[in-house]
């Protein structure tokens, strides 16, 4: 059991559920990924309840999860990337746990997630402005995040298991304080 809680934050396909998974197989650590919880709650997918509800009816569900999640302590939390990222919310976040924000640059963003489109860019049918929201979610998500993260971990050129080893020597370090 950690004594800390720690919320991993980042763009959309930047890792987090890989990242999380490798936490919890390799390195043993209590883990909860919150799609999963939204999942659960819903009785459908993610994508199935973006389509049924649309991004309120989605960021509804998120929100009730989140605010579960923040009384939760000792585990590696996964937060949705779906979720609106208020100052509020990571201001609540931060009173309950470390944020570990894992960054990605802007042109990989876009790559990603031009090919895989998340749910939340799902009805985007046009590329240019696919790229323009998908760059607009960037930059305000990646604002609030580098204001609020506790490490932020830059995700270019590493591997999810050494992503992994660096949240881990984050944890053990957190941990002996």
């Amino acid at each position: 059991m950690l004594k800390n809680t720690y919320f991993i934050l980042g763009f959309f396909g930047v890792g987090k559920t890989s990242v999380l998974r490798i936490l919890k197989e390799d390195f043993g650590y209590p883990t909860i990924d919150s799609d999963e919880l939204i999942e659960l709650e819903s009785g459908k997918n993610v994508r199935r309840v973006f389509i049924d509800n649309g991004i309120s009816g989605l960021r509804s569900i998120e929100s009730r999860v989140l605010k579960r999640l923040l009384k939760v302590k000792g585990y590696i939390i996964s937060v949705a990337a779906n979720s609106g990222l208020s100052e509020e919310l990571l201001n609540n976040i931060k009173k309950n746990g470390k944020i570990i924000y894992l960054k990605t640059d802007l042109r990989n963003a876009i790559s990603r997630n031009t090919k895989r489109k998340p749910v939340i860019f799902s009805t985007i049918k046009n590329e240019k402005e696919l790229v323009s929201k998908i760059k607009e979610e960037y930059i305000a998500r990646n604002e609030i995040l580098n204001k609020y993260s506790d490490i932020t971990i830059y995700t270019g050129n590493k591997s999810r298991f050494e992503i992994a080893k660096i949240i881990d020597d984050y944890i053990r370090n957190m941990e002996k304080n």
